[in-house]
């Protein structure tokens, strides 16, 4: 079973939310937020335990977090309301 080792919360949310990263170690995380048609909204790093965002400047919708983790991407939907 693969269990995620990223969280999101709270979502929905208002542009302002955590990410939430659990077993990657030390190395920090490509990561990159894209709107509902793929367009690059913005990208970070981001790094073991808890990764504020304030992504508020976006107008609300549906945006995917693609999170490059080594062996595989990860993608979260984020519904900013």
């Amino acid at each position: 079973e693969n269990v995620s080792n990223f969280q999101i919360y709270p979502n929905p949310n208002n542009g302002s939310f955590i990410v939430i990263a659990k077993g990657i170690g030390i190395k920090k995380v490509p990561t990159k937020i894209y709107d509902g048609i793929g367009k690059l909204v913005n990208q970070f790093n981001i790094s073991e335990g808890e990764n504020p965002m304030d992504l508020k400047q976006l107008a609300t919708g549906v945006y995917y977090l693609n999170i490059e983790n080594a062996t595989e991407n990860e993608i979260h939907k984020i519904v900013i309301e």
